[in-house]
């Protein structure tokens, strides 16, 4: 048995040996396999690819789609070992799925609805190295990309040159940020970068190609590239990616953040406060001095490395994300800092950005998105689930959309509801070919409005078509319009208690708008609209009733169509003889329909609609209008005593006096930490942003024309600041407190007494300076560039906070020099402090407006308000 132990052993190793060989042998026909059938697979993807391509483009009608799919199933089945069905077969079947009727191509029959006809892609941008971290749109029309080959580059929107690259860091650079505002006449802008070299720096770049200025030494610190940059890479590198050598190269920067000891992987503009914020790898966030680079605070807390961090681009709020799974909301808007987290995701936060808004939304490699409101962060409001990890997002101002790069080399869309709007196109022809690192909006651009870089060495620029779609109209709308042989041509507008739809008159072709009312189990609301518009409309800048008719449960209103300027653009752009008619044609509607006895208590831009082609204005929407009796306008308001307030205050979760007003926490009405917790529900009408003091602090619908007067006001306030928004809140009470920031605390609680109220301030605000403010926010200016003096005012920074005005400059109203009273500037803010009077007492009437000084200067019959002709329609 000894002498055969050692044969059994040896005939086993054997065994094992020719077992071992077969099975490499066997692993090795299956890799070979699986190799042909990744070739075929790619090749069939090329095809498809560029089938689709044509299909798109042109048009190819079905039989040739058929044909090129079969030779393609007849060429890779000749090669692959594996068996395949005849291409007759994939031919004939492809003819039957894809059957369309005769006349039709297969584009046409999946054309609408398609999600590829929102987004078209325009151009590519070349030129980096390596992987692409950031990508950053302005206003001007320039894009800012950093990568990590250590260069910053600065590209034409519209034509896709570089003309600029950044070589001042050392190591990769994570992100770049253009600022607010330029510099140096507008033909500068500064930008500010962070690297992995443990730093952050803000220099600055020119706006447009400026290489013809270089030779003759416009910027010292613009140089064109020298031949030893490109001796670091190969002739072949410099023709594929230097294609364009007329780019300026700028090393000096005009500002070094240093104080971090990691990489710098995040930084951004806190512009209210002349500040900025970067984000480390080092578990902190400093907060820096933007002209001086100082350090002003320092932000630590989190348990992990920082991913990224974003400013509100109006108040003084900062949110930073990290791998610790949660994001931290860093609040400077009191004097005591606080910070608030969120917790929410399971794995490492990438990214959080604010909408602009009271809203916040973050992304994780969890594979969501989540969208919060920061006022209650215990639960998310929508929650968007993806199937790969997510990066740096972005947020359109305009559309309120969410781009959502991820590591799968997607882009997804999505609104703030979490609803899936589209996805960029991923193919290899059109799209990114690895990982999509961050996204950017440029709202204002027609050309490109949205670009992706990624890992691939690329940005591209993409067209995405937001274009409103029709909602669907009821049967009720739809039968009416057969009825009356109209043809919907799309929705308008919706509201709370209607929607307008655009009709067309299919005789005569004249378009109207039509208003459909939601159903009322009271029929005195359509009954009292109808009534006032039968008996004002058509004149005086009123929207004109041409029909109205009832169709089971729905009230249907035939208005005159009035083509109109969005006013968002209109107050960005105003000029101040537009303001001056603007205004004059609103109060000419106001003048006229007050002395009818009626109030519009709904004034807004929205409302009040404006056409700069047809110079022609209308004031609609009188749903919420009531008539009263003339008298004077504190006497409407005191006519009732404190009884009838509890009538009309509905109490949700907190009991809040009725004569005076005060927090839970006993510091006034107007605290923050009241501003945070459940209040009571006070039922006035208006708009929010628009609603006069005196239904706020009167808690109770007044019926005065002094509430119009005072929203035309806040129009009038907008026009002026070239701002619009001008005012935010979230609620009345968030309102009433910026009406104490702008007018001061003893003019706000002396209105309050005549109105028989009581309103205490925990914090005392001066009157600030109208005029001033105007004057600051119309010209552009935010903050004031590197290198300016700062003027601190300790008086106006509350104030200034909440109206989100910076602090560098003051804006108190004892403190600004007068204004002789012949000048222009006197009768226009000497009309708009009248009209935001606090006690309507002496608030002015809409007459007493017109005949104001201000309109003096308008005799020309053209500048007049017309009187519409009733019945006619636009053609």
């Amino acid at each position: 048995m000894e002498t055969l132990s050692p044969l059994i052993e040896w005939s086993s190793q054997l065994c094992c040996v020719l077992l071992r060989s077969r099975l490499y042998e066997l692993f090795s026909q299956i890799e070979k396999e699986f190799e042909a059938l990744y070739v075929e697979n790619m090749s069939l993807h090329t095809r498809v690819e560029a089938l689709t391509d044509r299909l798109t483009e042109g048009g190819l009608p079905l039989e040739k789609a058929a044909e090129i799919f079969a030779i393609t199933s007849e060429a890779t089945s000749s090669k692959s070992t594996i068996g395949k069905k005849p291409s007759i077969q994939m031919g004939q079947k492809l003819k039957t799925a894809f059957k369309v009727p005769p006349g039709r191509n297969l584009v046409s029959s999946f054309k609408v609805g398609s999600d590829q006809n929102r987004v078209r892609f325009v151009r590519a941008f070349k030129g980096h190295r390596d992987g692409v971290w950031h990508v950053d749109a302005a206003a001007t029309g320039v894009i800012c990309s950093t990568s990590a080959d250590q260069t910053a580059r600065i590209w034409c929107a519209e034509t896709g040159a570089c003309f600029a690259q950044y070589l001042g860091h050392e190591g990769s650079v994570n992100c770049a940020r253009f600022a607010p505002t330029t510099v140096g006449g507008g033909h500068e802008i500064l930008v500010l970068s962070a690297s992995g070299d443990q730093s952050a720096h803000v220099w600055k770049a020119p706006t447009a190609f400026v290489g013809s200025q270089t030779g003759s030494g416009h910027q010292s610190n613009f140089i064109l590239p020298h031949s030893s940059e490109d001796e670091k890479f190969s002739d072949k590198e410099e023709n594929v990616l230097d294609e364009n050598d007329n780019y300026v190269i700028i090393r000096t920067p005009q500002l070094r953040l240093t104080g971090h000891t990691a990489p710098v992987v995040a930084a951004d503009w806190l512009w209210t406060q002349n500040r900025i914020v970067t984000a480390s790898w080092d578990r902190t966030a400093i907060v820096f001095d933007s002209e001086r680079g100082e350090i002003v605070n320092i932000l630590s807390g989190h348990d992990l490395e920082l991913n990224h961090c974003c400013a509100h681009p109006s108040q003084n709020l900062i949110v930073t994300a990290s791998k610790d799974t949660t994001f931290r909301l860093w609040d400077f808007r009191e004097s005591i800092h606080s910070v608030a987290v969120f917790q929410g995701h399971i794995e490492s936060v990438t990214s959080v950005v604010f909408t602009g808004g009271d809203k916040i939304v973050s992304g994780s490699d969890d594979r969501s998105v989540k969208v919060w409101d920061f006022r209650n962060m215990r639960t998310a409001l929508s929650t968007v689930r993806l199937d790969s990890p997510v990066n740096r997002i972005a947020i359109s101002r305009s559309n309120g959309l969410i781009a959502i790069p991820t590591d799968n080399r997607q882009v997804r869309l999505y609104d703030l509801a979490g609803t899936r709007i589209t996805r960029l196109p991923s193919t290899s022809r059109r799209g990114h070919h690895r990982m999509v690192c961050c996204c950017a909006w440029a709202d204002e651009s027609s050309n490109c409005n949205l670009f992706t870089c990624g890992f691939d060495k690329l940005v591209l620029g993409w067209n995405l078509s937001m274009t409103k779609r029709c909602e669907k109209p009821d049967e009720d709308v739809q039968r009416y319009c057969m009825e009356k042989d109209l043809t919907i041509k799309g929705l308008l507008g919706t509201g709370a208690f209607s929607s307008v739809y655009l009709v067309q008159h299919n005789p005569s072709g004249c378009r109207f708008a039509l208003k459909a009312l939601i159903p009322f189990g009271d029929p005195a609301h359509a009954a009292n609209e109808v009534r006032i518009l039968s008996s004002i409309g058509g004149r005086n800048n009123v929207v004109d009733l041409l029909a109205f008719g009832r169709v089971d449960d729905r009230v249907l209103f035939l208005l005159d169509y009035v083509e109109f300027d969005e006013f968002s653009v209109v107050a960005r752009t105003v000029l101040r003889h537009e303001t001056k008619h603007y205004m004059y044609n609103l109060l000419s509607a106001l003048k006229y329909i007050h002395g009818q006895g009626i109030i519009h208590r709904d004034i807004k831009p929205s409302n009040f609609l404006y056409s700069r082609k047809l110079k022609r204005y209308a004031l609609i929407d009188f749903g919420l209008s009531l008539q009263y009796k003339s008298t004077s306008q504190q006497q409407i308001l005191l006519q009732n005593d404190f009884e009838v307030a509890t009538d009309d205050l509905q109490e949700k979760k907190r009991h809040c006096p009725l004569n005076s007003c005060y927090c839970s926490t006993g510091k006034g009405l107007l605290c923050d930490g009241c501003l945070k917790k459940p209040k009571p529900y006070v039922d006035v009408t208006g708009t929010i942003g628009y609603r006069a003091p005196e239904t706020i602090v009167y808690a109770a619908n007044s019926l005065a024309p002094a509430i119009d007067i005072w929203a035309a006001g806040v129009i009038f306030l907008c026009l002026l600041s070239r701002h619009y928004p001008f005012w935010t809140p979230e609620d009345d009470l968030a309102s009433l407190r910026q009406m104490f920031a702008m007018l001061g605390t003893d003019t706000m609680s002396h209105a309050a007494e005549r109105m028989r109220r009581e309103v205490e301030c925990s914090v005392y605000y001066p009157p600030l300076n109208m005029a001033k403010i105007c004057t600051f926010l119309s010209s552009g200016a935010t903050a004031k560039p590197i290198g300016g003096k700062e003027i601190q005012c300790n008086k106006c920074v509350p104030g200034a906070s909440i109206l989100k005005l910076p602090h560098s400059t003051c804006f108190c109203l004892n403190n600004s020099p007068g204004v002789h009273k012949r000048s222009n500037d006197y009768k226009i803010y000497s009309l708009l402090y009248e009209m935001l009077q606090p006690d309507p007492g002496n608030r002015v009437s809409a007459e007493e407006a017109l005949n104001s000084r201000y309109f003096r200067s308008i005799t020309c019959d053209n500048d007049r308000p017309l009187a519409q002709e009733k019945g006619k329609g636009t053609s």
